[in-house]
């Protein structure tokens, strides 16, 4: 989940797909991912030298229970994001 950090909006697409929900609110852009069991909420920054936005803060919550009807982890709600993205994907 590190690998988030500094991430452009460009590089987040490409790695988890659009958001399923995007807020302005002046200086950040909130960005949501999320799936039965969590939420990934992205807050990106614009850039001081004024070359777009990055992310510079994330977090999970949970929403639900993931697989056995367990709490799960921030690692495994990304993961699970990730995997849902992935299979989203044509080909």
């Amino acid at each position: 989940m590190s690998t988030l950090a500094g991430m452009t909006l460009d590089q987040v697409i490409g790695l988890l797909g659009p958001p399923r929900f995007k807020r302005r609110d002046n200086p950040a852009e909130i960005w949501q991912y999320r799936n039965k069991a969590c939420a990934l909420d992205l807050f990106l920054y614009r850039v001081e030298n004024g070359a777009g936005f990055r992310v510079r803060h994330f977090e999970t919550r949970m929403r639900g229970l993931g697989r056995g009807g367990k709490k799960i982890t921030g690692k495994a709600c990304f993961t699970g994001l990730l995997q849902e993205h992935e299979n989203r994907r044509p080909g």
